[in-house]
């Protein structure tokens, strides 16, 4: 059995090796008085971890449909009622994550509904009750899910 020499044992990566493998592996050490983010809210920090990840994200305050670039739709039903209407599934596979950001859950409701009244995993609509709850609708180009 060889024994444990420097010969062969692995060689260290030097410092800026290891920056550079970190970077590439997606691996980045803060320390605790660092941030990436620099927003005060919730809203503000998902929209600013949205957009560095390239994921777009918008905010809805009344009825809408999806676009075809949406990535996650923060719905405020802080004034109204808001439905969000998924589009054609036949667009193509995608996911689109829709979270309730309004605390009013007394007054208003925050429902999604399928493109041209096609059912969500047999659902002809959906309904997030609570503030901060989400809900990821995926397709397989031919009907809606959620998980």
């Amino acid at each position: 059995m060889p024994q444990n020499t420097r010969k062969n044992r692995p060689r260290r990566l030097t410092p800026r090796e290891k920056k550079s493998f970190q970077q590439d592996s997606f691996t980045t050490e803060f320390s605790p008085s660092e941030s990436i983010l620099t927003s005060t809210t919730v809203e503000g920090a998902l929209k600013e971890l949205a957009r560095l990840l390239g994921i777009k994200v918008r905010t809805i305050t009344a009825d809408s449909s999806t676009l075809l670039d949406d990535g996650v739709i923060l719905g405020n039903c802080l004034t109204q009622d808001i439905t969000l209407t998924l589009p054609d599934p036949s667009l193509g596979p995608r996911s689109i994550t829709l979270t309730r950001i309004d605390d009013n859950i007394e007054s208003y409701i925050l429902t999604l509904v399928g493109f041209a009244g096609e059912a969500i995993r047999g659902e002809s609509s959906i309904e997030i009750a609570f503030q901060w709850s989400s809900l990821t609708c995926v397709n397989n180009g031919v009907t809606w899910t959620f998980r």
